[in-house]
């Protein structure tokens, strides 16, 4: 959309240079550049380049420099792949160009220069706003997706397996809103290549089972939504299946009978048709992929030699042109996958074969040029074949700007391959020499790379200069990484869990109140020592107990009425599309501080009533109301009210209770005839009493009709 406005943009301005200001000489070039931008919708990239050549020698004699032409040019370069002189052109634009800045930190990262182009898309992020109108929005969302697209891209390629990633955790923080975001608005396009490339990051550093379950589901998803394009389809595919086996995790049966159901649609409807070789690849991929499949040592001879089958149909080669084109990220993981399968059928020739064409194809095309040349100035040294795979390895570290352990990486593991199956001298020294080489670079620096150097010597019975390298981790400020707890977490994966033990006990050493790393090595022990876990487990419980009780104390001490009354209630957000992914919670300004007193737990609120409880018994034994020696019992009646108790039923039953139909002894003397006539005193006193009122008419209305009074 925003490439059809800026044409429509171009148009305008041509008509209004040449029909109302009729200045011709400005008009050439908004003629050029509409030009070759409808060549490159039309994907005619040889085409404008010849043409930007005319127009080049056409120009030379007015000195003028189009720098939106260069940009055109630069991106046709890039499309052709042809990423040093697409850098080159794109260096030359002003860094107001955000078109060249794309171009510039996506030829960076073909170019495995992964640190500049992180530098570059950074600068991108940080430099881009939010316009007025609605169409620029739409338009700065659409950029932003892509920047975060290409971003976790290259964050995924240096990703260090096993460690959480704290270095670019905002900029995964911030892809991660913005793929939410674009899964609220239902009238765009799910991006299943943003949610690829979070997912694949998400399965490098997931550390718990919590996490790699969600890139799982976020890697579902993504392929779900791009069954539409089988040139995607298959590398998604193949991450898929290796984050269930690799992580040592059962596949799942509803993912395998999703997957497998798109494949077979496709299929049956070309039932009678011959089968294309990107259908053939998917069937393949389709019967390695079994629910009964663990982990890749569980595989059998005829298993593996499918699955190494289908990852050789995904890789480059000259004679087929029909293959998907693959990304520098998923090449890396096609042929590392690839080799570690060979590696586990015993096919180590092939294995060594694949790990030294993966050294040639990720050459620089200059560094190779350099190697021939220095190949031809030495030809009278005598070297052997492993030697021209190093001196590949260290062409590639010493001419390239930009920090990239994975050649190392590989060039480890075919030490290790080597020494496995070659017990001679020379291939002793070749080892000796290669340590040294790598001790020499910079990407021992990488904390990966110090865990696996370090594993290396250990298996070489080199314990001192492992731990050395180890202290070295422990020592720089800079890291936030344990030597030990990578050992640690890359035994746990292995499923070494004594050697994993004796790493969490060195950390727990330094470190004895980390809970977390003490709940790891619970886990291991486990399973090795089902005894000795229990109690450690029960240890954790109390040293847990005792941290909660402390905190109790402190926040009696620390909490105030004032600052609870004023403080912000917290907010949930939550939203059905965003629950297989994540959950953010916000809130106001004081959210943060609201944050820090959590809820507190059952037990917690027990153990402090029990502590107040026995300090009001011993206050009261102080005033001599209570003795602990003869406790008083309570009353079973407490929880009633007062007046429906039983004491009180006793008092009330007391009430309105006399002789029935009483009265005064007056009263009573009158009724007593016989007293009343043996008493003259009675009869004068009735007499003198008062006056007859036998003539009196008794006080009421006269009686109305004649009636008979009944």
């Amino acid at each position: 959309m925003s490439a059809s406005l800026s044409l429509l943009e171009r148009l305008d301005e041509l008509l209004t240079v040449v029909d109302e200001e009729e200045d011709y000489a400005r008009a050439i070039p908004l003629f050029q550049e509409i030009y070759f931008k409808c060549l490159l919708h039309e994907s005619k990239f040889q085409q404008l380049l010849k043409q930007h050549i005319n127009t080049i020698n056409t120009n030379t004699s007015t000195g003028s420099k189009n720098d939106r032409l260069t940009v055109l040019q630069a991106y046709a370069y890039y499309r052709l792949e042809h990423y040093e002189k697409a850098l080159q052109l794109a260096q030359e634009c002003p860094q107001s160009s955000t078109a060249a800045q794309h171009i510039k930190a996506q030829a960076f990262h073909h170019l495995h220069q992964n640190t500049r182009a992180m530098q570059a898309y950074q600068t991108l992020l940080q430099t881009s706003t939010k316009s007025c109108t609605d169409q620029d929005n739409q338009d700065n969302d659409d950029n932003q997706m892509e920047l975060y697209t290409n971003a976790m891209a290259v964050i995924t390629a240096n990703a260090t397996p096993y460690l959480t990633d704290d270095k670019h955790q905002q900029v995964t923080e911030q892809a991660t809103q913005t793929l939410l975001n674009q899964q609220q608005d239902t009238n765009m396009e799910y991006p299943y290549d943003l949610a690829y490339n979070l997912a694949t990051h998400a399965l490098l550093t997931a550390n718990t089972h919590a996490k790699r379950h969600k890139a799982i589901t976020l890697m579902k998803q993504a392929h779900k939504t791009c069954t539409d394009d089988p040139r995607e389809i298959k590398p998604i595919l193949i991450n898929l299946t290796w984050g269930n086996i690799l992580w040592g995790e059962p596949t799942s049966t509803a993912a395998n009978s999703n997957s497998n159901s798109n494949v077979n649609t496709k299929t049956n409807k070309n039932k009678n048709k011959t089968n294309t070789p990107s259908e053939k690849i998917m069937t393949l991929i389709q019967d390695v992929i079994q629910p009964n499949l663990i982990q890749l040592p569980a595989l059998n001879k005829k298993t593996l030699q499918k699955l190494i089958q289908a990852l050789q149909s995904l890789l480059p080669d000259d004679t087929s042109t029909t293959k998907p084109k693959l990304s520098p990220l998923q090449l890396k993981i096609c042929y590392y996958n690839l080799a570690l399968t060979q590696l586990q059928a015993k096919q180590y020739q092939q294995c060594r074969d694949t790990l030294q064409s993966f050294a040639q194809t990720t050459l620089h095309t200059d560094i190779a040029v350099n190697k021939k040349k220095k190949k031809k100035n030495n030809n009278n040294n005598a070297e052997s074949n492993d030697s021209n795979t190093n001196d590949t390895i260290w062409w590639q570290q010493e001419n390239t700007k930009d920090d990239d352990s994975t050649l190392v990486y590989l060039q480890l593991h075919l030490m290790q391959l080597n020494s496995n199956n070659n017990k001679s001298q020379a291939a002793t020294a070749q080892q000796q020499w290669l340590l040294q080489q790598v001790q020499s670079q910079d990407a021992v620096t990488h904390p990966a790379m110090i865990a696996t150097l370090a594993k290396t010597y250990q298996d070489q019975n080199q314990t001192e200069r492992a731990k050395d390298l180890l202290m070295k981790l422990n020592d720089d400020a800079d890291s936030n990484a344990n030597g030990n707890q990578i050992m640690a977490e890359m035994a746990m994966a292995q499923g070494n869990y004594e050697e994993a033990v004796q790493f969490y006990q060195l950390i727990l050493t330094a470190e004895p109140n980390n809970l977390a790393i003490r709940a790891r090595m619970v886990e291991a022990l486990a399973h090795v020592d089902p005894a000795r876990a229990l109690q450690e487990w029960k240890t954790m419980e109390q040293t847990e107990m005792d941290q909660e009780e402390d905190d109790d104390d402190e926040e009696e001490e620390d909490l105030d009425g004032q600052e609870l009354e004023q403080r912000a209630l917290p907010r949930i957000k939550h939203d059905a599309a965003a629950a297989g992914l994540t959950s953010s919670a916000t809130a106001g300004t004081d959210a943060a501080a609201a944050n820090k007193n959590q809820t507190k737990s059952q037990a917690a609120v027990v153990r402090r009533r029990a502590k107040k409880r026995q300090e009001y018994l011993d206050k009261l034994t102080q005033k001599g109301l209570y003795n602990p020696l003869k406790p008083t019992r309570p009353d079973p009646e407490r929880w009633i009210p007062k007046h429906e108790r039983q004491r009180s039923r006793r008092r009330n039953k007391q009430q309105h209770k006399g002789a029935q139909g009483g009265i005064s002894s007056k009263d009573a003397a009158k009724l007593d005839v016989a007293a009343r006539a043996n008493n003259s005193n009675f009869n004068n006193s009735a007499a003198a009493s008062g006056p007859s009122t036998a003539h009196l008419t008794v006080a009421g209305n006269a009686r109305k009709g004649g009636g008979r009074r009944r």
